[in-house]
């Protein structure tokens, strides 16, 4: 967005928020590029947020900004396939984000048995589709998918070629 005399930055409060969603016909000088848009829920409010410094470096808020005109409710997106030491399906962060997933740690995949004894699984179920926006840890950064859990790595983190092979 930019105005009359310059440039007006971006950012995530809720001034500018209200600032930049005007109407641009009625704020004299103001002119909005339409591929732009910022909504109030992109203020991410997870407690690590400040952790996450990857969200800025790939303009994540910007890319959401531009996929839903408001916070995803639903869990419609593309399942995401984490084969690792599992998922811990009560992690506040991925409740309701788990499906059921397999166990495929002696060679051959079986329903089930995928809750993660590492915590690695879970870790990297977080980066990829934790629930954004409720305060709890992180913001994930497919708002929108569901967590595939696939064991083929055990409690130390190791794992066999069959194992992992029978994973993917």
């Amino acid at each position: 967005i930019y105005g009359t005399s310059g440039y007006v930055r971006f950012g995530y409060s809720p001034l500018w928020l209200s600032y930049a969603q005007g109407e641009p016909h009625r704020r004299p000088g103001l002119r909005s590029w339409p591929r732009y848009h910022l909504f109030p829920w992109f203020q991410v409010m997870e407690r690590l947020k400040g952790y996450q410094w990857s969200l800025t470096k790939i303009s994540a808020v910007n890319g959401w900004s531009t996929m839903f005109p408001s916070y995803p409710t639903t869990t419609t997106g593309a399942t995401i396939a984490v084969v690792d030491t599992g998922v811990q399906s009560t992690h506040p962060d991925l409740s309701g984000r788990v499906l059921a997933g397999a166990n495929c740690l002696t060679g051959f995949c079986t329903a089930g048995g995928s809750e993660d004894d590492n915590s690695h699984g879970t870790h990297v179920s977080g980066i990829a589709a934790a629930r954004t926006n409720d305060g709890i840890g992180i913001a994930g950064l497919a708002l929108t998918s569901p967590v595939l859990p696939v064991k083929v790595l055990n409690s130390s983190g190791s794992g066999s070629y069959s194992s992992i092979t029978a994973g993917i």
